[in-house]
């Protein structure tokens, strides 16, 4: 997961790993490009993305010629009045 401000919020990158397309689409249902969001997670964030991209690992340091998948949404979080970046997030509902 990676971060970055933005004016009043906080957007973070989620990238997930899988070990194949089937396991996404086992997962997602057969429209693999729209994201799944837990209700819960869409109460509490300010904006997601309604979709996702998929890209496929080519190289990877650790574990060399191991190949897979990467899932790549974001999601932003509002800080409340009077907080500052590093502090708890409070997300707006």
């Amino acid at each position: 997961m990676s971060g970055r401000q933005l004016d009043e919020a906080t957007e973070f990158l989620v990238l997930t790993r899988w070990q194949s397309i089937e396991a996404i689409r086992g997962f997602a249902g057969s429209d693999i490009s729209k994201a799944i969001v837990e209700p819960g997670a869409v109460a509490a964030l300010l904006d997601f993305d309604a979709s996702v991209q998929h890209y496929e690992v080519i190289e990877e340091s650790a574990r060399p010629g191991k190949r897979g998948r990467l899932t790549r949404s974001a999601v932003r979080l509002a800080f409340d009045e009077g907080s500052q970046p590093g502090q708890s997030l409070v997300p707006l509902t």
